[in-house]
């Protein structure tokens, strides 16, 4: 085995590996432009409520019931278990303190046909004994028609720490814009919110490209590629037909003759391979595509010839060498 060859055998082996390790690579990042909201991280002063309430923050309205915002945000904690300063998982001083069954909406314009909009918050469990209120992240149109939602129960949070949560749609119509943040639970249990994040992208789409061939004792390398959707892409490549996209990972994985036909177990001629895209967030969207390789016969055995005193062996017949 040549020099070349034996690399593309470790880049193989170290792809394997990850894989059986779960771990994913990831190819390019992708784009998403974010949506202008009014005061995501709750910093501007409390105003009044517009609907008579108690307190809210400025730029977002209170649907029915009080919510207040944090200011000495004494409820998360640090290493010292009290953290006037940030807030972990956070990026402000202040965050959005509802207790269960309340809610809090912003309108935000319109939502564009054929795009996809994800909206991300930063949500935790406060310190002080407090239950969890169970906490929705609604995209809806401004006359309160759900397009997708995501529960963030107990069991998702950390206490004392707030966690990234995303949910996210595809617009079939161009319409209204509202994102809707809402508790369940009762007076005794609370939530806590920051950051909160709205992007818009185009819908995600994988190409596999292609087609590939291998030659006999050769290998070939892939070319997965994704455009739209957020974040990096992950790569998973289904090779043998059983749907499980468990075969490489990767945009451009490398694989051997011997990989194809021993370990997967391929047959020469055309195969019909695959590819899956993940976008990077945490409701992800996912696009595939597929592409033809060609396995090539296997060549011959080579003939060989050895010479062990007056014996030679050719083609496996044992023969006399004569003078």
């Amino acid at each position: 085995m040549n020099t070349v060859s034996r690399n593309r055998m470790v880049m193989l082996a170290g792809a394997m590996v990850a894989a059986l390790a779960g771990v994913t690579l990831t190819g390019a990042v992708a784009s998403a432009d974010p949506i202008a909201l009014t005061n995501p991280s709750f910093e501007a002063d409390d105003v009044a409520d517009p609907g008579g309430y108690v307190l809210g923050a400025t730029g977002w309205l209170a649907d029915y019931n009080v919510y207040t915002v944090d200011a000495a945000n004494s409820r998360f904690a640090g290493t010292s278990g009290n953290n006037p300063g940030t807030i972990p998982g956070g990026d402000s001083t202040q965050y959005l303190q509802m207790l269960g069954g309340r809610s809090a909406y912003q309108d935000v314009g319109t939502f564009t046909a054929g795009k996809v909009y994800t909206l991300t918050a930063a949500v935790g469990q406060m310190l002080g004994g407090e239950g969890f209120a169970p906490t929705v992240l609604y995209l809806l149109n401004q006359s309160n028609v759900i397009h997708a939602s995501h529960v963030v129960n107990p069991a998702d949070v950390v206490l004392g720490t707030l966690t990234d949560f995303h949910v996210q749609f595809t617009a079939t119509t161009s319409g209204t814009a509202r994102i809707y943040l809402q508790t369940a639970g009762n007076s005794s249990m609370w939530s806590a919110i920051d950051n909160v994040r709205l992007t818009e992208s185009d819908p995600l789409s994988a190409d596999a490209h292609g087609g590939y061939a291998v030659a006999s004792g050769g290998d070939v390398q892939l070319n997965g590629s994704a455009s739209g959707g957020i974040a990096s892409y992950s790569y998973a490549w289904d090779l043998d037909g059983d749907t499980l996209f468990d075969d490489a990972t990767g945009a451009t994985p490398i694989l051997t003759y011997s990989y194809l036909t021993a370990v997967l177990g391929l047959a020469p001629g055309d195969h019909t391979i695959a590819v899956r895209v993940t976008d990077g967030t945490g409701a992800p969207l996912v696009a595939t595509d597929t592409a033809t390789l060609n396995i090539a016969v296997p060549e011959p055995a080579t003939m060989a010839f050895l010479a062990i005193g007056g014996l030679a062996m050719m083609g496996g017949a044992i023969r006399r060498r004569t003078a």
